[in-house]
């Protein structure tokens, strides 16, 4: 008797939660299809504001009375999520027994270690900050941008721990040290940088010199004896995994087609990070200029010689809604302003401004063992 489609089945893992311990080997309890809540829970309120990122395992495996070949099988997904801000994916680590931290060390792992960085930490930087101090000299233009990822190392320890960049400031300081018994000045820059995850150990480094930064007895943390400073180092992505899942279609295929277009081939696998700025005691709208009339009359410019991509500057602010240019259809003017959009209705210009409401994104990412799919994920992955 041949297998048929309904005698392969999704089975549980041992643990089918987010905790480290999630995942671990297969068990006979079949994944029950069509039944909410199957493998994922609901998204609470918090995750669909800040962002959250699920791993499921679930294996698959056949449930029949005979000895028929199994000649193997694959899975896809066909149907995306209704929620535009949830994502799924699936992917493959290549074991039975690993659990949800062993995952997450997977899907993390696009990051690998590179040359060392431009930059050096500047004095002693603490376990639990989220923030890092670092010194540049003025001869390198290359600084640090907000979204780059860097490695920390403590030579001495052995630790080690990625960081992202949420903040940079760059700050062109002066710095003063002894030497012999005389004080001698240099300039460099000085870097503030906030960090997405507080630092999990303590990385010592130096103090500031005209050829970089050096160990000395200020800035010992265990005090006396030799001590090397933490490095950094610069990190490139390495495609290690590879994920599998459902995009739409951007045109309606025709038979005998060998191309479809699709909407994009990109899919979110963590919640980009994002960062909180307070403003303290402003008013809504407080920034914003009132123009009012002076008066009954109406002023005139003139212009002539104007060609097209021309630009006109007027001297005085503008009352919205008295704005004309007789001779001229409204159609052929394109107005820009460098604020809120003054011009009457009608008139096409070019300032834009889009502010909504900060939303989270969540992602549902599952693994599954023992498949395999020809579709490879495409190069340049965004993780945030």
């Amino acid at each position: 008797m041949s297998l048929s489609a309904s005698d392969v089945k999704l089975f549980q893992s041992e643990r089918l939660t987010d905790t480290e311990d999630g995942g671990g080997r297969a068990t006979g309890t079949e994944v029950q299809p069509g039944q909410v809540n199957n493998v994922f829970e609901d998204i609470s309120r918090l995750d669909r504001s800040t962002g959250n990122t699920s791993l499921r395992k679930v294996f698959v495996g056949l449930s029949t009375n005979d000895n028929a070949p199994y000649l193997g099988s694959h899975v896809v997904l066909t149907k995306a999520p209704q929620d535009p801000n949830v994502s799924v994916t699936l992917f493959d680590t290549d074991s039975e027994t690993d659990e949800r931290r062993d995952a997450r060390d997977f899907l993390e792992s696009y990051l690998v270690l590179a040359g060392a960085a431009s930059w050096q930490l500047l004095g002693n930087q603490l376990g639990g900050s989220r923030s890092l101090i670092g010194f540049q000299p003025l001869v390198i233009d290359d600084a640090p941008r907000v979204g780059e990822s860097y490695v920390l190392q403590d030579p001495q320890t052995g630790h080690e721990q990625y960081v992202r960049l949420n903040e940079v400031t760059v700050t062109e300081s002066q710095f003063v040290y002894q030497r012999g018994d005389t004080y001698e000045t240099f300039k460099g820059k000085r870097l503030e940088m906030s960090i997405d995850t507080p630092l999990l150990y303590d990385f010592p480094s130096g103090e500031a010199r005209p050829g970089g930064v050096v160990v000395t007895d200020n800035t010992l943390i265990t005090g006396g004896g030799s001590r090397q400073i933490s490095q950094v180092f610069g990190t490139d992505i390495a495609d290690v995994a590879q994920y599998h899942g459902v995009t739409r279609l951007a045109a309606a295929p025709a038979i005998g087609d060998r191309e479809v277009q699709v909407q994009s081939v990109f899919s979110q696998l963590v919640p980009v990070a994002t960062n909180e700025i307070p403003l303290v005691d402003r008013l809504a709208g407080g920034a914003s200029s009132t123009v009012v009339r002076a008066g009954q009359g109406s002023v005139s410019e003139s212009a002539s010689g104007l060609q097209n991509q021309a630009a006109l500057y007027s001297r005085r602010a503008i009352v919205p809604g008295s704005l004309g240019a007789p001779g001229m259809a409204r159609s052929a003017i394109d107005w820009r302003c460098p604020g809120p959009p003054w011009w009457p209705p009608g008139t096409t210009w070019r300032c834009k401004s889009s502010v909504g409401p900060a939303r989270g994104t969540t992602s549902r990412t599952a693994r599954v063992s023992t498949v395999r799919w020809n579709l490879k994920e495409a190069e340049g992955k965004a993780l945030a």
